[in-house]
C-alpha cells in the first residue's frame, strides 16, 4: 500500500512538475488588505450578487407604500383655523399665538 501511494505521488510530482504558481504575490496580498479599500474588496470579495427583480419589487413595494402613505394622511386644516396676516405674512392664528407667547 505504502508502495503503491508512493508511486502515485511521483507520477503526481512528474505531471505537475511544469505547473507553477505564478500569484503567489496576488494571494499575499489579498490575504492581509492594508487600506480601506482593499479591506472592503475583501470583505465584498466580488462574488455577493443581489437579484435584480426581487430588490426592485421591494423597493418599488416600498416608494409605494410610502408615498400612499404620505399622500393619503394629509391632515385637512380644521375649519375653525383662522388665518391672520403679520407684517405680509399668512399664519394661524393659534401658531401665531404658541410664537409670541414663547417671546
Amino acid at each position: 500500500m505504502l508502495n503503491n501511494q508512493q508511486r502515485m505521488k511521483q507520477q503526481l510530482d512528474q505531471e505537475l512538475q511544469d505547473v507553477t504558481f505564478t500569484s503567489f504575490d496576488k494571494v499575499l496580498q489579498e490575504t492581509r488588505p492594508k487600506t480601506f479599500r482593499q479591506r472592503l474588496n475583501s470583505l465584498w470579495n466580488r462574488e455577493i450578487t443581489i437579484p435584480v427583480l426581487p430588490f426592485a419589487t421591494a423597493t418599488l413595494l416600498f416608494i409605494g407604500i410610502a408615498g400612499s402613505t404620505i399622500f393619503f394622511s394629509q391632515e385637512e386644516p380644521s375649519p375653525h383655523r383662522q388665518l391672520v396676516e403679520v407684517s405680509g405674512n399668512v399664519y394661524y392664528s393659534d401658531l401665531y399665538e404658541k410664537a409670541v407667547a414663547k417671546k
